[in-house]
């Protein structure tokens, strides 16, 4: 019996698909592990918030990550200024993505109109992300959350029965070259 003659593209076919056993091999040889799908928390209930910067209940995500990966950390929050008391409309949200007490990005979203103010919009969405590469080990992100500015004592970041949850999303987008 003779070798048969494969067609260009079968050929082709072949050397990708050994080519993947080959990275398939080294990966899991290595521990380097291959990207992950992210990593979701999404807010059940409103969270309240004040002055002092507080850590957003349920917003928290923990990855355990190889050497040398790098990770998108995204997060959205819609915000409602839920205070009736103080009049103004230049009050200061702020949210930030952390690591223990390690702030890793901050977004700030200011002209949040109090509950009565008819001129301005007491809801605002705060939507951010930073990439980071950590050290290979386990690593919990996490929302912070306070007001920054202005006569408003109290907001909140809203959660599913409201349609508009917050989440924090922690994504595996791939190994960093050497």
């Amino acid at each position: 019996m003779g070798s048969a003659i494969l067609p260009d593209d079968l050929l082709s076919q072949v050397s990708d698909l050994e080519r993947r056993i080959r990275i398939l091999e080294v990966t899991s040889r290595t521990g380097l592990g291959l990207p992950q799908g992210p990593l979701v928390a999404s807010l059940a209930t409103d969270f309240d918030f004040g002055t002092t910067q507080t850590d957003v209940a349920g917003l928290a995500v923990t990855i355990t990550v190889g050497e040398r990966r790098r990770l998108r950390i995204a997060f959205h929050a819609h915000v409602v200024n839920i205070d009736f008391l103080h009049a103004g409309g230049n009050n200061t949200a702020q949210i930030t993505i952390a690591e223990g007490a390690t702030e890793l990005a901050r977004r700030t979203r200011p002209q949040i109109a109090d509950s009565s103010d008819s001129f301005g919009s007491n809801q605002v969405d705060i939507d951010g992300e930073v990439f980071v590469t950590p050290t290979a080990g386990t690593h919990t992100y996490k929302l912070t959350a306070r007001i920054t500015h202005g006569m408003s004592q109290n907001m909140a970041i809203t959660g599913l029965d409201s349609g508009d949850p917050a989440y924090i999303s922690v994504e595996d987008v791939g190994m960093v070259p050497t």
